[in-house]
């Protein structure tokens, strides 16, 4: 399942963009997704207001598609979204630190709202991994608690966290999304660089776009 989020203002309205799709779901006037959702209907619970659930494990150019038609028709409320597509565990495109398969010294993992998400993610694919030194070209969207990911070369330091929130501010400033930013690694990341005392397993940045605060947690927070 796709469980959106919503955030006011313009909740209401978002809430009936949303029945309005699903009756376009319902009648088959929208042909690129009605033969892959079974059903699009309001959810009761803290993590979502709405849900999309799929007929079978959708790829990621489904969820881009549904990213899409939310971003064309969300646009006409205040309202923000998020989306967290929900699959098999076996199936999710997310790096668990655990496995021997993540080689990379850190990772920078995105958290975006929309609309318009899908032209965010575009433009993270286009302008920002291939013009920022130190970073390997983009892992691109994600299913599950984030929406994208850079893998860092090296480890971080505060101001290349900042130089690259800096970029993603500039290109990212007409899409009309806000985002947050979480950076992790399996080594060992500084606040201060020089400052060895001040190691901890994990640095998290974020923040709604422009501003960011930067604070420490522990192990049992991973």
């Amino acid at each position: 399942m796709s469980l959106i989020k919503l955030y006011g203002p313009g909740i209401p309205f978002a809430l009936r963009i949303l029945e309005h799709f699903k009756a376009e779901l319902v009648t088959g006037k929208n042909m690129k997704l009605v033969s892959k959702i079974a059903h699009a209907r309001p959810y009761i619970g803290e993590e979502a207001d709405y849900e999309f659930v799929w007929k079978n494990v959708p790829k990621t150019l489904d969820i881009l598609s549904l990213i899409e038609i939310l971003d064309e028709k969300l646009v006409e409320s205040e309202a923000k979204y998020s989306i967290t597509t929900k699959v098999p565990e076996e199936d999710i495109l997310i790096y668990n630190f655990d496995s021997p398969k993540v080689k990379g010294v850190a990772y920078t993992f995105f958290r975006i709202y929309g609309p318009s998400l899908s032209q965010a993610v575009n433009i993270l694919n286009n302008e920002i991994t291939d013009k920022i030194p130190g970073i390997q070209p983009s892992k691109g969207i994600l299913l599950g608690k984030y929406d994208y990911v850079i893998e860092w070369l090296r480890i971080p330091s505060v101001s290349d966290i900042i130089g690259l929130l800096e970029r993603i501010d500039s290109v990212l400033k007409e899409t009309g999304v806000i985002y947050n930013v979480t950076t992790k690694s399996k080594l060992k990341l500084h606040t201060d660089p020089l400052d060895k005392n001040q190691e901890k397993p994990i640095m998290e940045i974020g923040a709604p776009s422009p501003s960011f605060t930067i604070e420490t947690v522990s192990d049992d927070n991973k």
